[in-house]
């Protein structure tokens, strides 16, 4: 009997700021950086999840207006815990176009 691998749902974790200044087209191309991740993980089987992809929308939303003000503070950090809860692993921006480098989350 042949067994399917299971499909993980895995974090793509950034850097986001780190290093831009808060540039907004570093920040973008950090953003890209970390879907093309996801991209290899989803072609590899997996559910890849990005933190931004659902904070950012939220941040619009709440009126955010700079990275690090107040519904910046409020929402972009607690999205990553809630995810971590949530996730089967968690990856560095990375290449991983052979295998993923990911470890369990806690």
């Amino acid at each position: 009997m042949t067994t399917v691998p299971r499909s993980l749902m895995i974090l793509v974790a950034g850097p986001y700021r780190s290093g831009t200044g808060d540039d907004p087209r570093k920040l973008q191309a950090n953003v890209q950086a970390m879907n093309q991740v996801a991209l290899e993980l989803f072609r590899a089987g997996h559910l890849p999840v990005t933190g931004e992809a659902l904070a950012l929308p939220l941040l619009e939303t709440a009126g955010s207006t700079h990275p690090g003000d107040t519904a910046f503070q409020e929402i972009f950090h607690p999205i990553a815990e809630r995810l971590l809860a949530r996730c089967d692993a968690a990856t560095a921006r990375r290449s991983c176009s052979t295998t993923p480098t990911s470890r369990p989350c806690c």
